[in-house]
């Protein structure tokens, strides 16, 4: 009877301990696919925030230029209106993820 447990013990420390590094670096690996993912979002967030902000202005550059008001302002005003909206929800999900 000693005889097999003294051969099973160190097997099942080992699998004991190569089941708990294999379970730490799954929890790391997860997290890392998480904060790429919201690296991926914020980078894609802040394009969206460039381009709202161009078309603003090129819609402000083309009022400037003809010196009328037009439906292209008022589009791009609300296209930046919708962005800043989302990277605000964005930051704050982000903001409220971290304080836990």
């Amino acid at each position: 009877m000693k005889e097999i447990l003294i051969m099973v013990i160190p097997s099942l420390l080992s699998g004991v301990m190569l089941w708990w590094i294999k379970s730490y670096f799954d929890r790391r690996d997860r997290r890392e696919d998480e904060r790429e993912k919201t690296r991926e979002n914020y980078t894609l967030f802040v394009l969206r925030g460039i381009t709202a902000s161009l078309s603003l202005g090129q819609a402000t550059a083309d009022i400037i230029e003809r010196e009328t008001t037009s439906m292209e302002l008022s589009s791009a005003r609300t296209y930046a209106t919708e962005i800043k909206g989302e990277i605000n929800n964005f930051i704050f999900r982000q903001g409220a993820r971290n304080i836990k």
